[in-house]
């Protein structure tokens, strides 16, 4: 599994892909959600339980940026 670190306003997240589009996210060893990129017409937007929206889509934007 590809396993990354991204930085989020000073907060180290460890990102792992899971399966195509969905990441686990961890900070430090304490899990926060599963991240799943849903593709439209107008873009990528990211969902996750337990954390909020605008939350998951600044996570997301790091795992875009790292996979350019």
């Amino acid at each position: 599994m590809e396993q990354f670190e991204v930085n989020l306003v000073g907060e180290n997240l460890t990102i792992i892909l899971i399966a195509e589009g969905t990441y686990s996210v961890y900070r430090g060893n304490t899990f926060v959600a599963d991240l799943t990129a849903k593709f439209g017409e107008s873009g990528v937007t990211w969902y996750a339980e337990g954390i909020t929206p605008e939350y998951a889509k600044q996570i997301g934007e790091l795992i875009e940026e790292h996979d350019m």
